[in-house]
């Protein structure tokens, strides 16, 4: 256990200056090991003339920080003789408008570049049967349309953008790959 020189307050060991009033404790190994504080009056932790002593200093940095907590500032960590304050961000209207726009124009671009860049995509696939699937993604070409392996018979892409199944008849979305109601592969030669 360490004293400090100064205001007489107790130290760790490993402390290298004063937790209250900042004073640099004396590197001599254990120097103030053991030793009492000192007493009262015996001229150690007195001030010298025209210096304010620790209490006064106190007092002083005290009415200081109340004013800047007035202000709005909010008391971090504070010691005998120093105080650190901060005022907290409040929330900015205006700038969040300004993200949130910025945000939906790079949106609304980004979906305008994916949305030029889609177009029609085929997928080829061959089952061990050795035949030939097709299967398309966006905007078919007009024309005849195969059914895949499960019926035969020829499809026809219709003007109003369905297929008509050759096994069955029935007009399917041009979103399916397959009949509804017979479950024959539509698929493009």
């Amino acid at each position: 256990m360490t004293f400090c020189p100064s205001c007489g307050a107790v130290q760790p060991d490993a402390a290298r200056f004063c937790r209250a009033c900042g004073t640099p404790i004396p590197e001599t190994g254990n120097a103030g090991a053991g030793a009492a504080p000192p007493e009262p009056g015996s001229g150690a932790g007195e001030t010298t003339p025209g210096l304010l002593s620790e209490t006064e200093r106190s007092a002083i940095l005290d009415a200081e920080v109340q004013k800047y907590v007035g202000l709005g500032y909010r008391l971090v960590s504070r010691t005998a003789t120093t105080a650190r304050l901060m005022k907290p961000r409040g929330f900015n209207l205006g700038c969040a408008a300004i993200g949130c726009v910025l945000l939906l124009v790079g949106l609304i671009a980004y979906l305008i570049y994916y949305a030029s860049k889609q177009g029609s995509t085929v997928f080829l696939t061959v089952d061990e049967r050795g035949q030939v699937q097709v299967r398309f993604t966006g905007e078919r070409p007009p024309g005849q349309v195969v059914v895949g392996p499960v019926a035969g018979g020829v499809a026809e892409l219709t003007e109003s953008g369905g297929i008509r199944c050759g096994a069955c008849g029935r007009l399917n979305s041009q979103a399916r790959t397959t009949c509804k109601s017979c479950g024959a592969l539509l698929a493009v030669p």
